[in-house]
């Protein structure tokens, strides 16, 4: 009777190590997947914070926008809908400068303003930095944007992320013309809180396409929208 041999063959073994590099590249897959949709979810839940309060704000003030972007002023959105939420405001956050030297690498507790999938170079000059910016026609209107003049609010964009974090100002200009794409961070994705307070997540192509329903510009979206379904 013959022995039967102990051990694998070298095909056998090369067979084994190939079927383990395979599962490896899967599970690497799969595990990038779960982080990048938890990163999203955490930048979803941040914008969509801020369009709950926007609804009770509009309420509050005739519909008027919080259209201020100075970081000292309490009604820019980014001071006034985190305070009304009970959390920080970007003007506690940041020191007053003393010298350029004095900001920290990072701003304290500013989670609530930083989408996790932004790489985060905050240079020690700049002042502001946050992942979303306010449509800036409504700045450009300021107090002569109301919600009730708008005709869709749901398709009026009120905050979006952006690909310069100093700015506080976002339209459409600033996406096109930037040619990394960094606001659309989430597969080709961007986060967008619309007029009506819901958040959701707008592709590339559905953005910047030319019959696009997404409104950023305010006297077009005070005028009846043609259906472009």
């Amino acid at each position: 009777m013959k022995k039967s041999s102990m051990g694998f063959s070298l095909v056998e073994l090369m067979v084994v190590i190939g079927i383990l590099i395979i599962l490896s590249g899967i599970v690497s897959v799969g595990v990038s997947r779960l982080r990048a949709n938890g990163k999203r979810t955490q930048c979803m839940n941040n914008v969509r914070a801020y369009g709950t309060e926007l609804v009770s704000y509009l309420d509050d003030f005739q519909g008027r926008f919080p259209t201020a972007t100075e970081r000292e002023n309490a009604r820019a959105w980014f001071n006034i809908l985190p305070e009304r939420l009970k959390r920080p405001r970007m003007v506690d956050l940041v020191p007053k400068q003393q010298e350029p030297t004095d900001f920290p690498e990072r701003i304290p507790n500013d989670d609530d303003f930083i989408c996790p999938s932004m790489t985060y170079e905050r240079t020690p000059q700049q002042v502001y930095y946050c992942s979303y910016a306010i449509n800036a026609d409504l700045v450009s209107m300021g107090k002569k944007a109301r919600i009730q003049n708008i005709t869709d609010p749901a398709f009026f964009i009120f905050l979006c992320e952006t690909p310069t974090p100093a700015n506080p100002k976002v339209d459409l200009n600033t996406l096109l013309n930037n040619n990394e794409n960094l606001s659309y961070r989430h597969r080709s994705s961007t986060i967008v809180c619309f007029a009506d307070g819901h958040v959701d997540a707008v592709t590339k192509v559905a953005m910047e396409e030319e019959n696009s329903v997404y409104k950023w510009n305010y006297k077009q979206a005070t005028e009846d929208l043609v259906d472009q379904q």
